[in-house]
């Protein structure tokens, strides 16, 4: 997951999150050089939320968020994960929510 400020003015109260699959678990070791979420919360039906949440992000910023996830079972096929969310105050003092590109992960078989 990645959240880049595209604007020269600074966001407030920035919130990131992610919603794995109830089909993966998180590793939760996190490298020392990774930003770790501040929450993560698991729900047997929708998943595991994950949630980074910062102060501010000036302008031009960009952060990384990684982590890595691990399939409770084989998986056949692609499977695409949903969007992440970001919820900002811009600078205007206007709330904003943005979201990312889905992503497929998986292999599609071809004859």
């Amino acid at each position: 997951v990645g959240d880049e400020n595209d604007s020269a003015r600074k966001c407030k109260n920035v919130n990131i999150i992610d919603l794995v699959p109830a089909r993966f678990d998180i590793d939760k070791n996190f490298e020392t050089h990774i930003i770790a979420p501040t929450k993560i919360v698991a729900n047997e039906q929708k998943g595991t939320i994950l949630k980074w949440t910062m102060d501010v992000l000036d302008g031009k910023e960009e952060r990384v968020f990684a982590y890595k996830i691990i399939a409770k079972h084989p998986i056949l096929g692609a499977l695409t994960l949903p969007a992440a969310i970001a919820k900002f105050t811009a600078f205007e003092g206007k709330e904003r929510t943005t979201f990312s590109n889905k992503t497929s992960i998986g292999t599609k078989r071809t004859i």
